[in-house]
């Protein structure tokens, strides 16, 4: 379960053309970002900083989004892993209520799960209850050696005060156990704000680096 169980350290520099490299969202529309490594460059001696991380709020409609990423020092496959046990995709402040792997596939999908999470803080007046789908696809590289990865998530049914969410997440490998992530997350919904969109990037990045 995905837990804010790092401090999150933001570098404060600007990354030269990223906006316009990430585009702007259409409304309830799908998110379009490719990350190109942005969130993990080698410093002036070619060192890579694994514990340091970027984190930006980003304009967003409908809703808030925020975006971000970092260095794992991990393989491309073994991040990749981290992110098809369901249980590294749940939320922090929700729980696990079950799961389904996607059969039959979409076209160009390597892997697919439809998440079920729920939030019983209000039980037994209100549990709130969504279905999220998370698609993988090979983007670079082949399934033997992959060596970018993409992974879009959205919200598909369920509690209707999440009334739009949806992410990509991206995974490109630098070396052999040295991998960059890079997430855009937005959501509108009552009772979550740009704060919770920043955590689910803190969160995501963690899945990245130590989940199992």
């Amino acid at each position: 379960m995905m837990k804010n169980s790092a401090k999150f350290r933001v570098l404060a520099f600007v990354l030269v053309g990223l906006r316009s490299i990430c585009g702007a969202f259409a409304s309830q529309g799908d998110i379009d970002f490719i990350g190109q490594n942005a969130y993990c460059l080698p410093d002036a001696t070619g060192k890579y900083l694994i514990q340091n991380a970027i984190l930006e709020d980003k304009v967003a409609q409908p809703g808030v989004s925020a975006q971000g990423g970092g260095c794992v020092a991990r393989s491309l496959s073994e991040a990749w892993l981290a992110f098809q046990h369901p249980l590294n995709l749940t939320w922090h402040k929700t729980k696990a209520d079950g799961f389904e792997v996607i059969k039959p596939l979409p076209a160009d999908a390597a892997f697919g799960l439809i998440i079920k999470s729920k939030v019983d803080k209000y039980a037994p007046i209100h549990i709130a209850r969504w279905k999220s789908e998370w698609i993988h696809s090979i983007t670079k590289g082949s399934e033997a050696h992959p060596l970018q990865i993409t992974i879009r998530y959205r919200k598909t049914e369920g509690e209707s005060n999440v009334r739009f969410w949806s992410g990509i997440i991206e995974l490109n490998e630098i070396a052999p156990n040295l991998s960059s992530f890079s997430v855009r997350d937005q959501i509108d919904a009552t009772q979550a704000g740009i704060r919770e969109s920043e955590d689910a990037v803190r969160s995501l990045l963690e899945v990245a680096r130590s989940a199992k």
